[in-house]
């Protein structure tokens, strides 16, 4: 039976918009990571068969097809990405494509044009953006100057003397081949675990302005992390873990002394020193 390498490819696109779809679970995260590398492994164990049978041009068009669909995975998995491997890839397929396009089947074109093409929408595509969405999962709120009493999704914590509470972090990833950037750092708030009292008034903005200084100062911890990581390249993979852990114990020891200075926004005084640092702060970075 003839080989239709169409049909592969409208699996391999349906799957993958379907995949990403179901990011409101965070179980199902993975699927987009794991789905073209399965389809690049079929082309390159068929363009490697095909070259056992002594078919050199088709054996290396599935296996070019087959590394340009693993590449779109290790671009969105990010810790094994390099930017110029990519790009010494798609030039070496343009070369390739550009000698014998015009002894290539049609559909084999078509599966030359759509995997290049991806490739070079995500080459463009900065990394921070790609995972700040990919990690956008539905219990995650990625850094906002504005975050809302619906963002406390949480159960209340009735043994806790406070009124609300958020939790924040630095979300990271490390790239383990000196790539550029060499870590990708966002401040993340996990609204299942931030909370708030049902008896607060949710017209006081108060004490949503206090929370937010907590977001406010993970937030500003992030870009001096990316700074430093930034201004020190190339560092390998446990000094920039170094680093970034450095910075995740800065923001718990800043977000406890803010608590303490502001005595959780009862002291006005403080939090509006607070407030116009923070307003400060963000406003340079």
């Amino acid at each position: 039976m003839r080989f239709k390498p169409l049909k592969p490819l409208l699996i391999f696109l349906s799957i993958w918009i379907f995949s990403f779809s179901l990011l409101i679970l965070s179980w199902n995260i993975v699927i987009p990571f794991f789905i073209p590398t399965i389809f690049g492994i079929y082309y390159l164990l068929k363009g490697l068969y095909k070259l056992t049978l002594k078919l050199r041009v088709e054996g290396l068009n599935y296996i070019i097809i087959g590394l340009l669909l693993i590449s779109i995975s290790i671009k969105l998995f990010y810790i094994y990405y390099n930017l110029l491997i990519l790009i010494a890839l798609l030039i070496g397929t343009f070369y390739y494509y550009k000698k014998l396009h015009q002894k290539l089947d049609s559909k084999i074109k078509y599966l030359f044009h759509f995997v290049i093409t991806i490739n070079i929408f995500l080459l463009l595509t900065p990394d921070t953006y790609i995972l700040s969405k990919i990690n956008q999962v539905y219990d995650k709120k990625n850094w906002s100057s504005k975050i809302t009493w619906n963002d406390f999704q949480g159960k209340q914590i009735d043994s806790s003397k406070f009124s609300a509470q958020i939790y924040t972090s630095l979300n990271y990833k490390v790239n383990k081949v000196y790539n550029y950037p060499q870590a990708i750092i966002t401040s993340r708030m996990n609204k299942t675990l931030s909370w708030k009292r049902e008896s607060i008034n949710l017209n006081d903005p108060r004490l949503l302005k206090h929370e937010q200084g907590h977001f406010d100062i993970a937030e500003i911890q992030t870009v001096k992390a990316i700074d430093s990581i930034n201004n020190s390249w190339p560092l390998n993979y446990d000094k920039l873990n170094k680093i970034i852990i450095h910075f995740s114990k800065i923001n718990s020891e800043l977000t406890r002394d803010y608590d303490k200075y502001t005595k959780h926004s009862q002291d006005t005084t403080y939090q509006k020193v607070f407030d116009s640092l923070f307003d400060s702060e963000l406003r340079t970075n």
